[in-house]
């Protein structure tokens, strides 16, 4: 019923816009659970989905990699505070203040930052812990709900202050079913042959550095279009950089 629920319009669209004539039955039916086993198989990722059911009750599924499935019911109420307020607060801990044109970079409060993170941490990771890989290199595909799709996962907190992402390498996606989707253009385009798109280093955006300050252009990020050119060597495509990305995307 997770899956059922999630902006089926989004499924069914991304489904036509994915369709070929070799790949025209792609299915947009929900997912029953043998088939959300296989998609962890053929991954080989652990899915983690998450279900806000109310304001006091969060749901987390684990679905290994063998297909075993475990289920986690989160109880809201000892945050004493609607969990939206803070996934906002940890956001504005690491200086995120909303989404659109204006950018302001703050100075971080590190202590309150540390406690913000370590929350959402011990809400959302640590009961599942047991349930994640111990191999960093093991991807670990996250399908949040909700406002949980405004969390910094790769930046929450253990209790040792070990940021998620140095322990997991992590992907975020809308839906278990956008994954079959996409895995299954994935492999139609791999045996056509199909370009891969590489972007990296895009021109930067102009912010204010602090309130009242005219804005400055930002610096280009360091190492990326290296990175961007590196990656596409190694798969036979030119990468985006710079102006071009602003023009294509």
């Amino acid at each position: 019923m997770s899956e059922r629920s999630r902006a089926r319009a989004f499924i069914e669209l991304l489904a036509t816009k994915l369709a070929t004539t070799s790949t025209a039955q792609l299915k947009t039916d929900p997912l029953p659970i043998q088939e959300i086993q296989q998609i962890a198989k053929d991954h080989k990722s652990t899915i983690v989905e998450y279900s806000l059911v109310n304001d006091q009750t969060l749901y987390v599924w684990v679905v290994k990699p063998n297909g075993k499935l475990t289920f986690q019911s989160v109880s809201l109420n000892s945050l004493g505070r609607p969990l939206k307020e803070l996934v906002n607060s940890s956001r504005g801990s690491i200086g995120v203040r909303g989404r659109g044109s204006s950018i302001v970079v703050e100075k971080i409060d590190e202590p309150n930052q540390a406690a913000q993170l370590q929350k959402l941490h011990n809400l959302l990771i640590k009961p599942i812990s047991a349930q994640l890989p111990t191999d960093p290199s093991a991807p670990v595909i996250i399908i949040p709900h909700q406002e949980l799709f405004l969390v910094p996962f790769a930046a929450l907190q253990d209790d040792k202050g070990k940021y998620l992402i140095e322990k997991h390498t992590l992907v975020i996606a809308p839906s278990i079913q956008v994954l079959q989707l996409t895995h299954a253009q994935n492999r139609h385009l791999n045996h056509q042959g199909g370009a891969t798109l590489v972007v990296g280093n895009p021109t930067m955006p102009k912010v204010s550095l602090s309130l009242g300050n005219p804005p400055v252009q930002l610096p280009p990020l360091p190492g990326a279009e290296q990175e961007a050119n590196a990656i596409a060597r190694l798969l036979n495509t030119t990468a985006l950089t710079g102006n071009k990305v602003t023009n294509v995307l």
